[in-house]
């Protein structure tokens, strides 16, 4: 009576709703555990070496510019390196 292309469930039309259905629950589960992932990176990711020592050529390059002061200058460069 009821065969593969007549039941309740399957009508032609909406295998493909079916399917959406189920990457579209995937993409739900997933989502939170992501999110999770991105928030642990974020919070105890470490410095990189490379920032501080960029920090400190900017830092030389004004002080040689004559744009902060000798004390500025030292305190701040105790400041990166600390």
């Amino acid at each position: 009576m009821y065969g593969f292309n007549h039941g309740w469930m399957y009508d032609g039309s909406g295998g493909w709703w079916m399917v959406l259905g189920w990457l579209w629950m995937a993409l739900i589960m997933l989502a939170p555990v992501l999110l999770l992932f991105a928030v642990f990176k974020y919070l105890f990711s470490w410095p990189r070496p490379g920032r501080s020592e960029r920090a400190l050529e900017i830092l030389d390059e004004a002080y040689a510019r004559g744009e902060i002061q000798r004390e500025d200058y030292l305190q701040r460069r105790a400041d990166l390196k600390g």
